[in-house]
């Protein structure tokens, strides 16, 4: 049914087009046929100016009538399908043939040309330390069997130079650019997202720092599109980091190195000045001690002068 209905609307669409063409060609035929009326009052150089235009004005005119049927085809017949020839077979031939207009011809507009537009970007760096080897971590982020143990997603990589990868199911693809066993990665980079732009890519250089102990691993994402750093930040901390951390590889949390408090000989000591205020808490505390002293030693002494004998009548 839906058929039968666009047929009839193409079959419409012709016939207009048509009926349109036969009016046009007809009126091409007796456009020659114009009525000229001079006035009786007119000068000379009025009679003049209408000999001109009644022996220029009608080829000109037939010249731009003439371009009418080719100009309505191409801009509202594009969408008509009926035939690869053109429909213009019934369409009679001028009788005269159309003669260039004097003057120059208007200038046809050259073609606009769509360019890309430039894009704003920045760049983003992570860097994480980790208790393994440089190249344990260089075949973890390229080798296709080991990169699923991290990613916890099919992975696509060939591991060589101008090869395409694709991670974590397609969300992320590129191409490599380099690779440096142990030492560096580079490659394009882009997210399959509605928010990322069409067409853009940016460039994932991973680079390895391998120590006594530990690996410093730093991820730089360069051609970030603006605004979006905090969400690739987090998605390079929470993907990458996090994913390697998620199967063992402990990341090493690097802090200022603790310095051992320097001992101070007696000598030195003595030329160190000492604080006023604990200099008198000193002294106080001292005195204190001395007084309590003193009171013991007159509650006892009573006991110490008496005899034995003096000792048991007084306890009776």
């Amino acid at each position: 049914m839906k058929s039968r209905w666009i047929a009839c609307l193409v079959t419409l669409q012709v016939t207009f087009a048509l009926y349109l063409l036969a009016f046009l060609s007809i009126h091409s035929f007796t456009m020659g046929q114009y009525q000229w009326s001079e006035s009786e009052s007119a000068n000379s150089a009025v009679t003049a100016l209408y000999a001109l235009a009644k022996q220029r004005l009608p080829v000109a005119l037939e010249v731009k009538f003439a371009e009418f049927p080719v100009a309505i085809i191409e801009k509202h017949g594009k969408d008509l399908t009926v035939s690869g020839e053109p429909s213009r077979t019934g369409t009679p031939a001028s009788t005269s043939a159309p003669v260039a207009a004097s003057g120059s011809a208007a200038p046809v507009p050259a073609p606009v040309v769509a360019t890309k537009s430039t894009l704003n970007t920045s760049k983003i760096v992570k860097e994480a330390t980790f208790m393994a080897a440089a190249d344990d971590l260089f075949g973890l982020l390229t080798d296709p069997q080991r990169i699923p143990s991290w990613t916890r997603a099919p992975a696509e990589s060939a591991a060589k130079a101008d090869t395409p990868y694709s991670l974590f199911g397609g969300g992320v693809k590129g191409r490599y650019l380099s690779l440096m066993p142990g030492k560096e990665i580079v490659q394009t980079w882009a997210l399959t997202s509605p928010s990322w732009p069409s067409e853009h890519e940016a460039t994932l250089t991973t680079t390895f720092e391998q120590s006594s102990d530990s690996t410093k691993v730093t991820f730089t994402l360069a051609g970030v599109p603006k605004g979006m750093e905090d969400e690739l930040e987090r998605n390079i901390d929470g993907y990458y980091i996090r994913g390697l951390k998620s199967i063992g590889y402990v990341q090493l949390i690097v802090s200022p190195a603790y310095t051992q408090p320097r001992r101070v000989s007696r000598k030195s000591r003595s030329h160190v000045p000492e604080n006023k205020g604990d200099v008198a808490d000193n002294k106080a505390a001292t005195a204190v001690a001395i007084a309590v002293v003193v009171l013991a030693a007159a509650f006892c002494l009573p006991y110490f002068t008496y005899s034995p004998i003096s000792l048991r009548s007084f306890a009776k």
